[in-house]
């Protein structure tokens, strides 16, 4: 008599499918001066070690930067040299078709070197003055400068000479120091 019953079972349960864990990579970057200790992320500078390892075969996801993402050094002047560049995993996302399978939990911090900033001196449009082998009165000329961060310039920290030629050869003027700006 057991044969002839059936037994029917049904069972219900919730699970949950976590992102995988990815690491990216951040290679070396460089940025030119400008005041802060803040480097802005490079979308071609960002790379997944190991993808056969960290991917599902198949998949392809791209690191790319968040919006404005930027990593940080500890010293904005560039006289530190290259210095370890740190990134915060949210301030990369991933793009790919199977890039909401993933998320990224680490990074591997690169190096940055910041790069002078170029300072450019203009004289004043309209200086004119008729060569004499001597230095121009300074009142025929004004000059003014760009490129200069967060900082104040003092008396002599700027300084420029005239010259007979665009040889550089002989000097018609003892240098010049712009003040402060």
């Amino acid at each position: 008599a057991e044969a002839d019953q059936a037994i029917t079972v049904t069972a219900q349960s919730s699970g949950r499918i976590d992102y995988r864990p990815l690491t990216v990579a951040v290679a070396d970057h460089t940025m030119v001066y400008n005041g802060t200790a803040q480097i802005p992320l490079e979308a071609d500078k960002l790379s997944i070690p190991d993808v056969q390892t960290q991917l599902v075969a198949g998949e392809t996801v791209t690191p790319v930067p968040a919006a404005d993402a930027i990593g940080t050094v500890a010293s904005k002047d560039v006289s530190a040299g290259s210095q370890t560049l740190q990134v915060d995993p949210s301030a990369i996302h991933l793009e790919g078709e199977d890039a909401a399978n993933y998320r990224v939990t680490e990074v591997t911090a690169g190096s940055a070197t910041i790069i002078p900033a170029p300072i450019t001196l203009t004289l004043t449009a309209g200086m004119q003055a008729v060569y004499t082998g001597n230095e121009p009165a300074r009142s025929t000329y004004q000059a003014t400068i760009s490129g200069v961060f967060n900082q104040e310039l003092t008396d002599g920290d700027v300084v420029y000479t005239f010259y007979k030629d665009e040889t550089k050869a002989e000097a018609i003027s003892t240098p010049i120091r712009v003040g402060k700006y």
